[in-house]
């Protein structure tokens, strides 16, 4: 931060035309690396526009802040979360050219030739069943077989070349061999045994051959002695070796025989023109010797054998390219870097076209020249492009006088639905290749307008729209008494008759009469909606005058038969003659089923019949969830307080259990579902039919019926809360005497009744008497199938109140589900 201020200051003086004493230069020194040291004049800085000045104001920022002693830089830290780059591994020539490749991504280079000798060694001996070669040298262990015919003699004679030399025949004796190629021998044989008989056959041929014994020394992996085949040549004895390790030379392998050079073999013309035509036949003793690597040069980039190459001599660039394979044809060869090693003290690069390159100016190589062949341009220069919503998109050849149609030939270019009113050419301008937007008219241009029919430029790019990428899709929507009503596009030429296909036809209750199409249009900068009545028969017979044309947005309504429904159902379940579900009109009543059912059995106890009804539970499942929200609200609210007005942390650790337990009370309350009972007198329905207290139907009605109930529960804070058989007349007080009575905890002025019928006394709709022989609750006649309630005492404490409340409808609920549910089983 002190940099950036004096950084920051220094400008401005500068700016102001403060003078400043033996200011020079601007530099950002202090604190930095030697090599982030960066300075500017300040005339110079003071000629810049605002935007350079801000630029040079930027680079003059350090490239790294220094870390204050013992304090960690940010630098270290994303140093030490970054990834270990790994070692760099091979030979020392492989190391060198790793570190001073300039592209860290590619592989590194190998050396070439090596890798023939990373599996496991093999002998490569020679097969033994192959011909021997008239050149081959016999010699002592070489076997001879010799086959005789003719008219006086015939066999066959197996000979071994003794030790001397000497090769021993019956009835001729000893002959000296060694030393003789196979053919002399032949021919020495064919004088001294056949001699001047026309009438002999004569044939010699080799068998079992002798081994020789080869020293293999140098630069080799495996030095030593090796037993070979007499028919080994010198890549025998290579590849037995291991091979010369990657500082043993391929390009010099010397053979020495007797202390004298025999013969120097370039194992880069066996690998590389498969030419073996100096590859030594090796003999007993020979001493093959892998002299250290000679100067070694890697080639990089976009050649076709990337790797490190030895040279052999004087070797010139294209003659090191050509060992590489030549120059890839992605390679760019107007320049090729060669990064040369100067004298061991410095390192330089040169640039050199390798396209100019003549004999006479023939660049030599030195050993630790890296030279690397960069890409060209992956840029097309003669091409243009196509894209979009035609049928051939691509490159196309760019040439002389192009134009749009000579790409875009006709419509069938194009796919379907193609804006024709707009496309888009970009153009890359020189000098600093900004993209200019050229627009045209597509249709115009493909009719032959030659002010659309634009000339096109290399690597201008053509896009072509889809219509409906640019402009809103026109859409037309149907609904009502129809199969898939919805939104559909809307087609040239599009019809009231074909939506309705579209949409799946007309459902049984429509009304095939009328229909109502809405028109939706922008009129003097307003909307205006407008109304159209639709003769819907003589649309679907077909009268092309009612059937309209349809436009964008327009709006079908089908309209269903008034009053138009299938059937609705109510359920009768219990002790009916005959319960099941039936169905009902406009205008029937719960006498009237109850009728069609055969009336109810001498068993149903009517005082105990529930009825349920869809659209009661949903309300009271509403205002269930209404009482929820407000009860929430209330209970964050006073929470809050409470909390805020604590004293001490005991207090408000109390504050917070009971909000948790509010909370978790608040949680089985909103799981609650509303039954949908409503209190119906069926004594009175059946007394009195089609009168007030009978009840017109609606769909999924249900009446239970339930058979007689013959007792009284008591459930709640009582010391045996269970069931009591019905005795007449006696009331609420008797029946929880029955149970031992309230206990401690019980709220004495909270109890209350939920009769059969799904009626509640309390002490607040319920008093009998007068004066001070008023009583309440307890003096309550009961019926089979009463339940007497008996909540729980809770303090009229702010922080308790709520949950009493949640407490007291939870046990309602909860209550009245069970009675319910017994009575209906």
């Amino acid at each position: 931060m002190r940099k950036r201020l004096v950084c920051a200051l220094l400008l401005t003086m500068s700016l102001s035309g403060v003078p400043q004493a033996s200011a020079e230069v601007f530099s950002l020194k202090e604190g930095s690396r030697p090599a982030s040291d960066v300075r500017i004049a300040p005339e110079v800085l003071r000629s810049l526009s605002p935007e350079q000045q801000r630029i040079v104001q930027d680079r003059l920022q350090p490239e790294a802040p220094l870390a204050q002693p013992g304090v960690a830089s940010a630098s270290a830290d994303l140093a030490a979360a970054a990834p270990a780059v790994p070692p760099v591994t091979g030979s020392y020539h492989e190391k060198l050219f790793a570190q001073r490749m300039s592209d860290p991504k590619a592989a590194p280079l190998k050396q070439y030739g090596y890798e023939l000798f990373e599996e496991q060694a093999s002998t490569f001996a020679p097969a033994d069943d192959i011909a021997v070669p008239g050149d081959y040298v016999v010699g002592p262990g070489d076997e001879l077989v010799i086959s005789v015919q003719s008219p006086r003699r015939s066999g066959d004679y197996t000979l071994s070349i003794n030790r001397d030399g000497t090769l021993v025949f019956p009835n001729i004796g000893a002959l000296s061999v060694a030393g003789m190629t196979f053919d002399e021998l032949n021919q020495l044989l064919k004088r001294k045994i056949k001699g001047n008989a026309a009438d002999m056959y004569l044939s010699v041929r080799l068998g079992k051959l002798r081994s020789i014994k080869v020293f293999v020394v140098g630069q080799v992996k495996k030095p030593g002695a090796y037993t070979l085949s007499s028919l080994s040549h010198l890549s025998n004895a290579v590849m037995a070796s291991g091979g010369p390790s990657k500082s043993g030379s391929l390009r010099d392998i010397q053979v020495k025989r007797r202390g004298k050079l025999v013969g120097r073999f370039d194992y880069y013309d066996l690998l590389m023109r498969g030419d073996s035509s100096k590859d030594l036949r090796l003999q007993s003793g020979d001493i093959v010797y892998f002299p250290s690597t000679g100067p070694m040069v890697g080639i990089a980039g976009n050649v076709k054998a990337p790797g490190i190459y030895e040279l052999k001599g004087k070797t010139t660039l294209a003659e090191a390219l050509t060992l590489a394979g030549d120059i890839a044809p992605m390679g760019y060869s107007q320049r090729v870097q060669i990064e040369r090693l100067q004298g061991n003290q410095a390192r330089k690069i040169l640039d050199v076209d390798a396209s100019k390159l003549k004999d006479n100016e023939a660049l030599s190589l030195q050993d630790g020249d890296l030279v690397t062949i960069f890409p060209i341009s992956s840029k097309l220069t003669n091409a243009v492009y196509l894209d979009g919503n035609v049928e051939r998109p691509g490159r196309y050849e760019f040439r002389q006088d192009l134009r749009i149609r000579d790409l875009i030939r006709r419509t069938d270019d194009l796919k379907p639905e193609s804006y024709m009113e707009f496309a888009l050419i970009e153009r890359t301008t020189p000098p600093d290749f900004h993209v200019e937007l050229i627009p045209f008219h597509l249709g115009k241009a493909l009719s032959g307008d030659p002010s659309e029919n634009k000339l096109l430029a290399p690597e201008d790019k053509i896009r072509i729209y889809y219509r409906w990428d640019i402009q809103e899709l026109p859409k037309v929507k149907i609904s009502g008494a129809i199969n898939q009503a919805g939104e559909f596009r809307l087609r040239p030429n599009m019809t009231a008759l074909e939506l309705i296909h579209l949409a799946g036809g007309l459902q049984e209750q429509a009304d095939r009469v009328n229909a109502e199409l809405t028109r939706v249009k922008v009129e003097d900068n307003r909307i205006v909606s407008k109304r159209l009545a639709i003769n819907l028969s003589k649309v679907l017979q077909g009268d092309p005058s009612a059937n309209v044309k349809l436009e964008k947005d327009d709006y079908l309504l089908i309209k269903p038969v008034p009053d138009y429904r299938r059937y609705r159902t109510v359920t009768l379940m219990g002790e009916f003659a005959q319960p099941g579900t039936y169905t009902f009109r406009d205008g029937e009543t719960l006498s009237d089923v109850i009728e069609r059912a055969g009336g109810v059995t001498p068993r149903g106890y009517l005082k105990g019949a529930i009825f349920t009804r869809e659209s009661v539970k949903r309300q009271q499942e509403a205002r269930l969830q209404e009482f929820v929200q407000r009860l929430e609200e209330n209970l964050y609210r006073r929470s809050a307080q409470a909390a805020a007005n604590s004293l001490s942390r005991d207090s408000f650790n109390a504050s917070q259990e009971v909000l948790a337990a509010k909370k978790a009370l608040l949680e089985s309350l909103k799981e609650t579902k509303a039954s949908g009972r409503m209190i119906v007198s069926l004594q009175q329905v059946r007394e009195k039919p089609h009168s007030g207290m009978d009840v017109q139907l609606e769909e999924g009605d249900v009446l239970v019926v339930p058979s007689l109930i013959n007792s009284v529960s008591v459930l709640g804070q009582v010391y045996n809360p269970t069931a009591i058989t019905y005795d007449r007349g006696r009331s609420v007080g008797h029946y929880l005497s029955r149970t031992g009575g309230p206990t401690e905890s019980a709220d004495q002025n909270g109890i209350y009744v939920v009769k059969a019928d799904g009626s509640v006394l309390t002490n607040q709709n319920f008093q009998t008497g007068w004066g001070p022989w008023r009583r309440g609750i307890h003096a309550a006649v009961l019926e089979p199938g009463d339940t007497i309630m008996v909540p729980e005492r809770l303090a009229e404490d702010t922080n308790l109140r709520d949950i009493r409340d949640i407490t007291q409808i939870l046990f309602q609920v909860v209550s009245t589900a069970a009675i319910t549910w017994g009575l209906m089983r």
